[in-house]
C-alpha cells in the first residue's frame, strides 16, 4: 500500500479516487491470473 501511494505521489495523480477505483478493479483479475500461473508451473514441475 505504501509503494502505491509513492506511485501517486511520484506521478502526481490528481484523482486519486479513480486511481484507488481502477486498483480496486484490476487486483482481483491479476491475483487470479497470478494464481493459475502458478499452479500451472507446480503441475508442469511435477511433470519433469
Amino acid at each position: 500500500m505504501d509503494e502505491m501511494a509513492n506511485l501517486v505521489i511520484a506521478y502526481d495523480y490528481e484523482n486519486v479516487e479513480e486511481f484507488a477505483a481502477y486498483v480496486a478493479r484490476k487486483l482481483p483479475k491479476l491475483v487470479t491470473h497470478r494464481c493459475a500461473a502458478a499452479e500451472e508451473a507446480r503441475r508442469h514441475a511435477h511433470r519433469i
